[in-house]
């Protein structure tokens, strides 16, 4: 259940779904207020890659940061709270905005839920496991989180491709990733 102790930051990737998440998250910072009242929601919409995990890593004074939008910006969101100390990481929330909805799936969220909020009102925390990856590269040692999957390879190759594919083409969800995947050989 959402509670009005501490505020709730919402992070929206605006471009989420062929855009529709920027209308996606004025709802629900409507229907957050209405609730919670007028200053315990903040909206902050990405810029573009890796902007949600820095505003992620940066929140402070919130119990609960929102994730709107896809499995993207839920992954940046997750390994931006993660890069925060444990006594101080707010709660990750999720609205599911995007053309994939992986983790809302593994979640058992409804597909709809970006559409309809009023499930928001009724929410719970539940503990969920996180990844961790400690890497070398080229700009040194480092350490990146993930939520549901970690992929490389061919599954990592049409992940990326759907990128461009989106803009080209409008495609979403399955047919999208079908065909990035067609598109890769």
């Amino acid at each position: 259940m959402l509670s009005s102790e501490g505020s709730i930051l919402l992070i929206a990737n605006p471009a989420a779904q062929n855009g529709n998440g920027a209308a996606a998250a004025q709802r629900a910072v409507g229907l957050l207020r209405a609730q919670l009242g007028e200053d315990a929601v903040v909206l902050a919409r990405t810029a573009g890659p890796r902007h949600a995990s820095e505003i992620a890593e940066r929140a402070e004074g919130c119990s609960t940061v929102i994730a709107l939008g896809g499995d993207g910006v839920i992954h940046e969101v997750a390994g931006g709270l993660m890069r925060r100390p444990a006594a101080r990481r707010p709660a990750l929330g999720v609205i599911p905005v995007g053309s994939g909805n992986d983790y809302a799936r593994t979640l058992d969220m409804d597909q709809t839920m970006g559409a309809d909020l009023s499930w928001l009102s009724h929410a719970r925390k539940r503990t969920m496991d996180v990844g961790r990856i400690d890497y070398v590269g080229e700009a040194g040692r480092g350490t990146d989180y993930f939520v549901q999957t970690f992929s490389c390879g061919l599954d990592a190759a049409i992940a990326i491709g759907t990128y461009e594919l989106r803009k080209s083409t409008g495609l979403s969800g399955g047919a999208l990733y079908l065909a990035s995947g067609l598109n890769v050989f």
